[in-house]
């Protein structure tokens, strides 16, 4: 059988702790929720409420499962993951679960928060189970929706909200037509930031005024949500104009006092100071400075571009005249050692290495047969072959290397 419900605090200031105690040998819930203006009066459609759990036990636990509740005409955020920790203190060592949801509802009207249910057991000696079964109260609570005394067209709830405004120059050394920056931020407590309102700057006679940037952030803690909002702005002041700023700011209304509030940066009259002549004159010689750096290195990236290619072609070109190394060795075994039967076996071996084939060489040369003959000529050997032989080898490797090139050229080119 479900124990009755243990507790269920509500609380205006979270982060209040209890006094000291020992934690209770069987696991307690306790379910906190506030703020307790909506408890003591109402709350509001879009304003947050914050429901905490806890609980806590002399013993680790060594099955739980805390259910929390489903509220159907609300958007419900989870503010802290479950989690558990081992707590120390005066009333002794301890364990801890808990989570926290902030729970906004949809309509006017009583919100029932179903209790929060924690099933599970603890050992407090070895195959000693202690099961608990627990539940808190449900919790009603009236729903308000938009008062008839909110003038603003964006319905927007929260009990706190604060403005930081920044110049990137202070306002009274703005010079005319010097470009600064306004950035303003906000913090809203009780309300995601995809909630929050567009800010707009407001025209004002004698500025140019463009958004630069805007960065919107939600931050979570078990306490609620806390919306974070900057605006940036461009100001650019015109010549002989007094410039009136109006203020920037938020409407909202305040939950725990049910009245309409505004916060805003202040209005500003701007008065520029005249144009620095030597600032402008720096900067435009700076800029056409910036702009001949530029010319130099698209033209040489242009030079490096055209260049790559020439160099490439020039390197192909000289690769078809300079000897491979095959052929060296050929020249070189030759020179070695000149004898006839030397220098056809190292013309067979440049054969072999340079892939060459036999019968295509004789087809372009004087034959091998014919050469050896001359060579190997008991009679009348006739030395003036072996130079041939290797220059005709020297030769066919050149133009079998000048065709490959001209046929990759050939393929690059075609269109």
């Amino acid at each position: 059988m479900r124990a009755p419900a243990l507790l269920v605090t509500a609380f205006l200031a979270f982060g209040a702790q209890a006094q000291p105690t020992e934690p209770p040998r069987v696991p307690k819930l306790t379910v906190e929720v506030g703020p307790l203006s909506a408890l003591s009066t109402n709350g509001y459609v879009g304003g947050q409420i914050v429901l905490k759990a806890l609980l806590v036990s002399r013993h680790p636990f060594e099955a739980l499962e805390l259910k929390l509740p489903r509220l159907p005409d609300a958007q419900v955020i989870e503010l802290q993951r479950p989690r558990t920790r081992r707590v120390t203190g005066y009333g002794g060592r301890g364990y801890v679960f808990e989570t926290a949801i902030a729970i906004f509802p949809r309509s006017p009207g009583t919100l029932t928060i179903p209790p929060v249910t924690a099933v599970g057991f603890v050992e407090p000696e070895a195959d000693n189970e202690l099961t608990f079964d627990l539940a808190s109260d449900p919790v009603e609570i009236k729903i308000s929706g938009v008062s008839r005394h909110y003038e603003n067209p964006w319905w927007l709830v929260s009990d706190r909200v604060e403005i930081e405004d920044t110049w990137s120059v202070p306002p009274e050394d703005i010079r005319v037509g010097e470009v600064v920056q306004r950035t303003v931020h906000f913090h809203v407590w009780g309300v995601a930031a995809d909630h929050l309102p567009v800010v707009d700057h407001g025209r004002a006679r004698g500025l140019k005024v463009s958004l630069a940037d805007r960065k919107l952030r939600t931050e979570r803690s078990p306490d609620g949500l806390i919306a974070h909002a900057a605006y940036t702005w461009d100001v650019e002041a015109e010549p002989q104009q007094v410039a009136f700023i109006t203020p920037i700011g938020l409407d909202y209304w305040d939950p725990i006092e049910h009245r309409a509030r505004k916060v805003a940066a202040p209005a500003l009259r701007l008065e520029p100071l005249a144009a620095d002549s030597e600032k402008i004159a720096a900067g435009l010689m700076r800029e056409a400075a910036d702009q001949k750096n530029l010319v130099r290195v698209y033209g040489a990236m242009l030079i490096g571009a055209l260049s790559i290619p020439v160099v490439l072609l020039l390197g192909a070109f000289l690769t078809t005249w300079i000897p491979t190394r095959t052929d060296q060795h050929l020249r070189a075994s030759a020179a070695i050692d000149p004898s006839p039967s030397n220098v056809y076996r190292a013309f067979d071996t440049w054969l072999a290495r340079s892939g060459v084939s036999a019968d295509h060489f004789d087809h372009h040369h004087t034959s091998r047969r014919d050469l050896s003959d001359r060579l190997f000529s008991r009679a009348h050997p006739d030395l003036s072959a072996r130079n041939d032989l290797i220059s005709d080898a020297l030769r066919y490797s050149r133009r079998s290397r000048a065709q490959r090139l001209s046929h990759w050229l050939r393929t690059m080119l075609r269109p």
